[in-house]
C-alpha cells in the first residue's frame, strides 16, 4: 500500500489557523484504485496512524472483512488486496481529521470537495456510504441525498444519483443496531446483498 493518492487535503485554505486536532496537510497514503471501481466505500475519518489502508490493524478493516465474509466475497489473503482485486475501494470523508473523536462540522464541510472529487474521478458503479458522518459529507458532495436527520441507518437507503447506485447504511462495526436487532456490520451486509448491482 505504498502509492500516495493524496499529497494533502486541499480543503483547508490556511493551515496556520486550523484546530490542533487537524493534520494539515493530511499525510494519507492510499493505494492505486482499481479500474473500474465497482463499489466505493466512504467512511468518516482516518483515526491515528491506523486506518483502512495503513497500519497493522484497523477495526473498520476487520469489520468490513467480516461483512465480505458473510457475503461470500472473502478469501484467505490480506483484506486490502482482496478489496482491490474485487474492484472495491475505500476513501475517508474527512481526510484531515486524524483523531478518534468525531470530526467537527467545519472539518466535514471543508473536506467535502475532496469527496466530491473522489466520486467524480473514480466513477463507481456503486457508492456505499457507511454511517452518519460519511452521510453528512456525502450530502455536501451529492445534493439531493436523503437527509441525515432522523435517518434509519440500520434499514438503510438505496437510490440512483448522477448515474451511480447509492447505498446509505450504518457504519460497519460490532455494535448492536437496536432498530434492526442485529450487529451494525450485519446491517451493512444486508444492504450490500439487497442493493449492489
Amino acid at each position: 500500500m505504498s502509492n500516495n493518492r493524496y499529497a494533502h487535503c486541499r480543503g483547508w485554505e490556511n493551515c496556520a489557523f486550523v484546530p490542533a486536532i487537524v493534520q494539515c496537510p493530511a499525510q494519507l497514503r492510499y493505494p492505486q484504485p482499481p479500474n473500474p471501481v465497482h463499489i466505493l466505500f466512504v467512511g468518516w475519518n482516518p483515526p491515528d496512524d491506523h486506518h483502512m489502508w495503513e497500519g497493522a490493524s484497523d477495526p473498520l478493516r476487520n469489520d468490513l472483512a467480516s461483512v465480505f465474509e458473510e457475503l461470500g466475497w472473502r478469501g484467505a489473503g490480506d483484506f486490502r488486496e482482496e478489496l482491490l482485486n474485487r474492484h472495491c475501494y475505500f476513501v475517508h470523508a474527512v481526510k484531515c481529521w486524524r483523531a478518534v473523536e468525531k470530526p467537527s462540522v467545519d472539518a466535514i464541510r471543508r473536506c467535502s470537495p475532496l469527496l466530491t472529487e473522489d466520486i467524480a474521478d473514480l466513477k463507481p458503479a456503486n457508492l456505499c456510504i457507511l454511517g452518519s458522518l460519511a452521510h453528512v459529507a456525502a450530502c455536501l458532495a451529492l445534493p439531493g441525498l436523503p437527509s441525515f436527520e432522523k435517518f434509519n441507518y440500520g434499514r438503510g437507503w438505496n437510490g440512483e444519483m448522477t448515474g451511480i447506485n447509492v447505498i446509505i447504511t450504518t457504519f460497519a462495526n460490532r455494535r448492536q443496531n437496536r432498530g434492526q436487532n442485529k450487529l451494525n456490520r450485519e446491517c451493512v451486509a444486508d444492504a450490500l446483498r439487497r442493493w449492489v448491482r
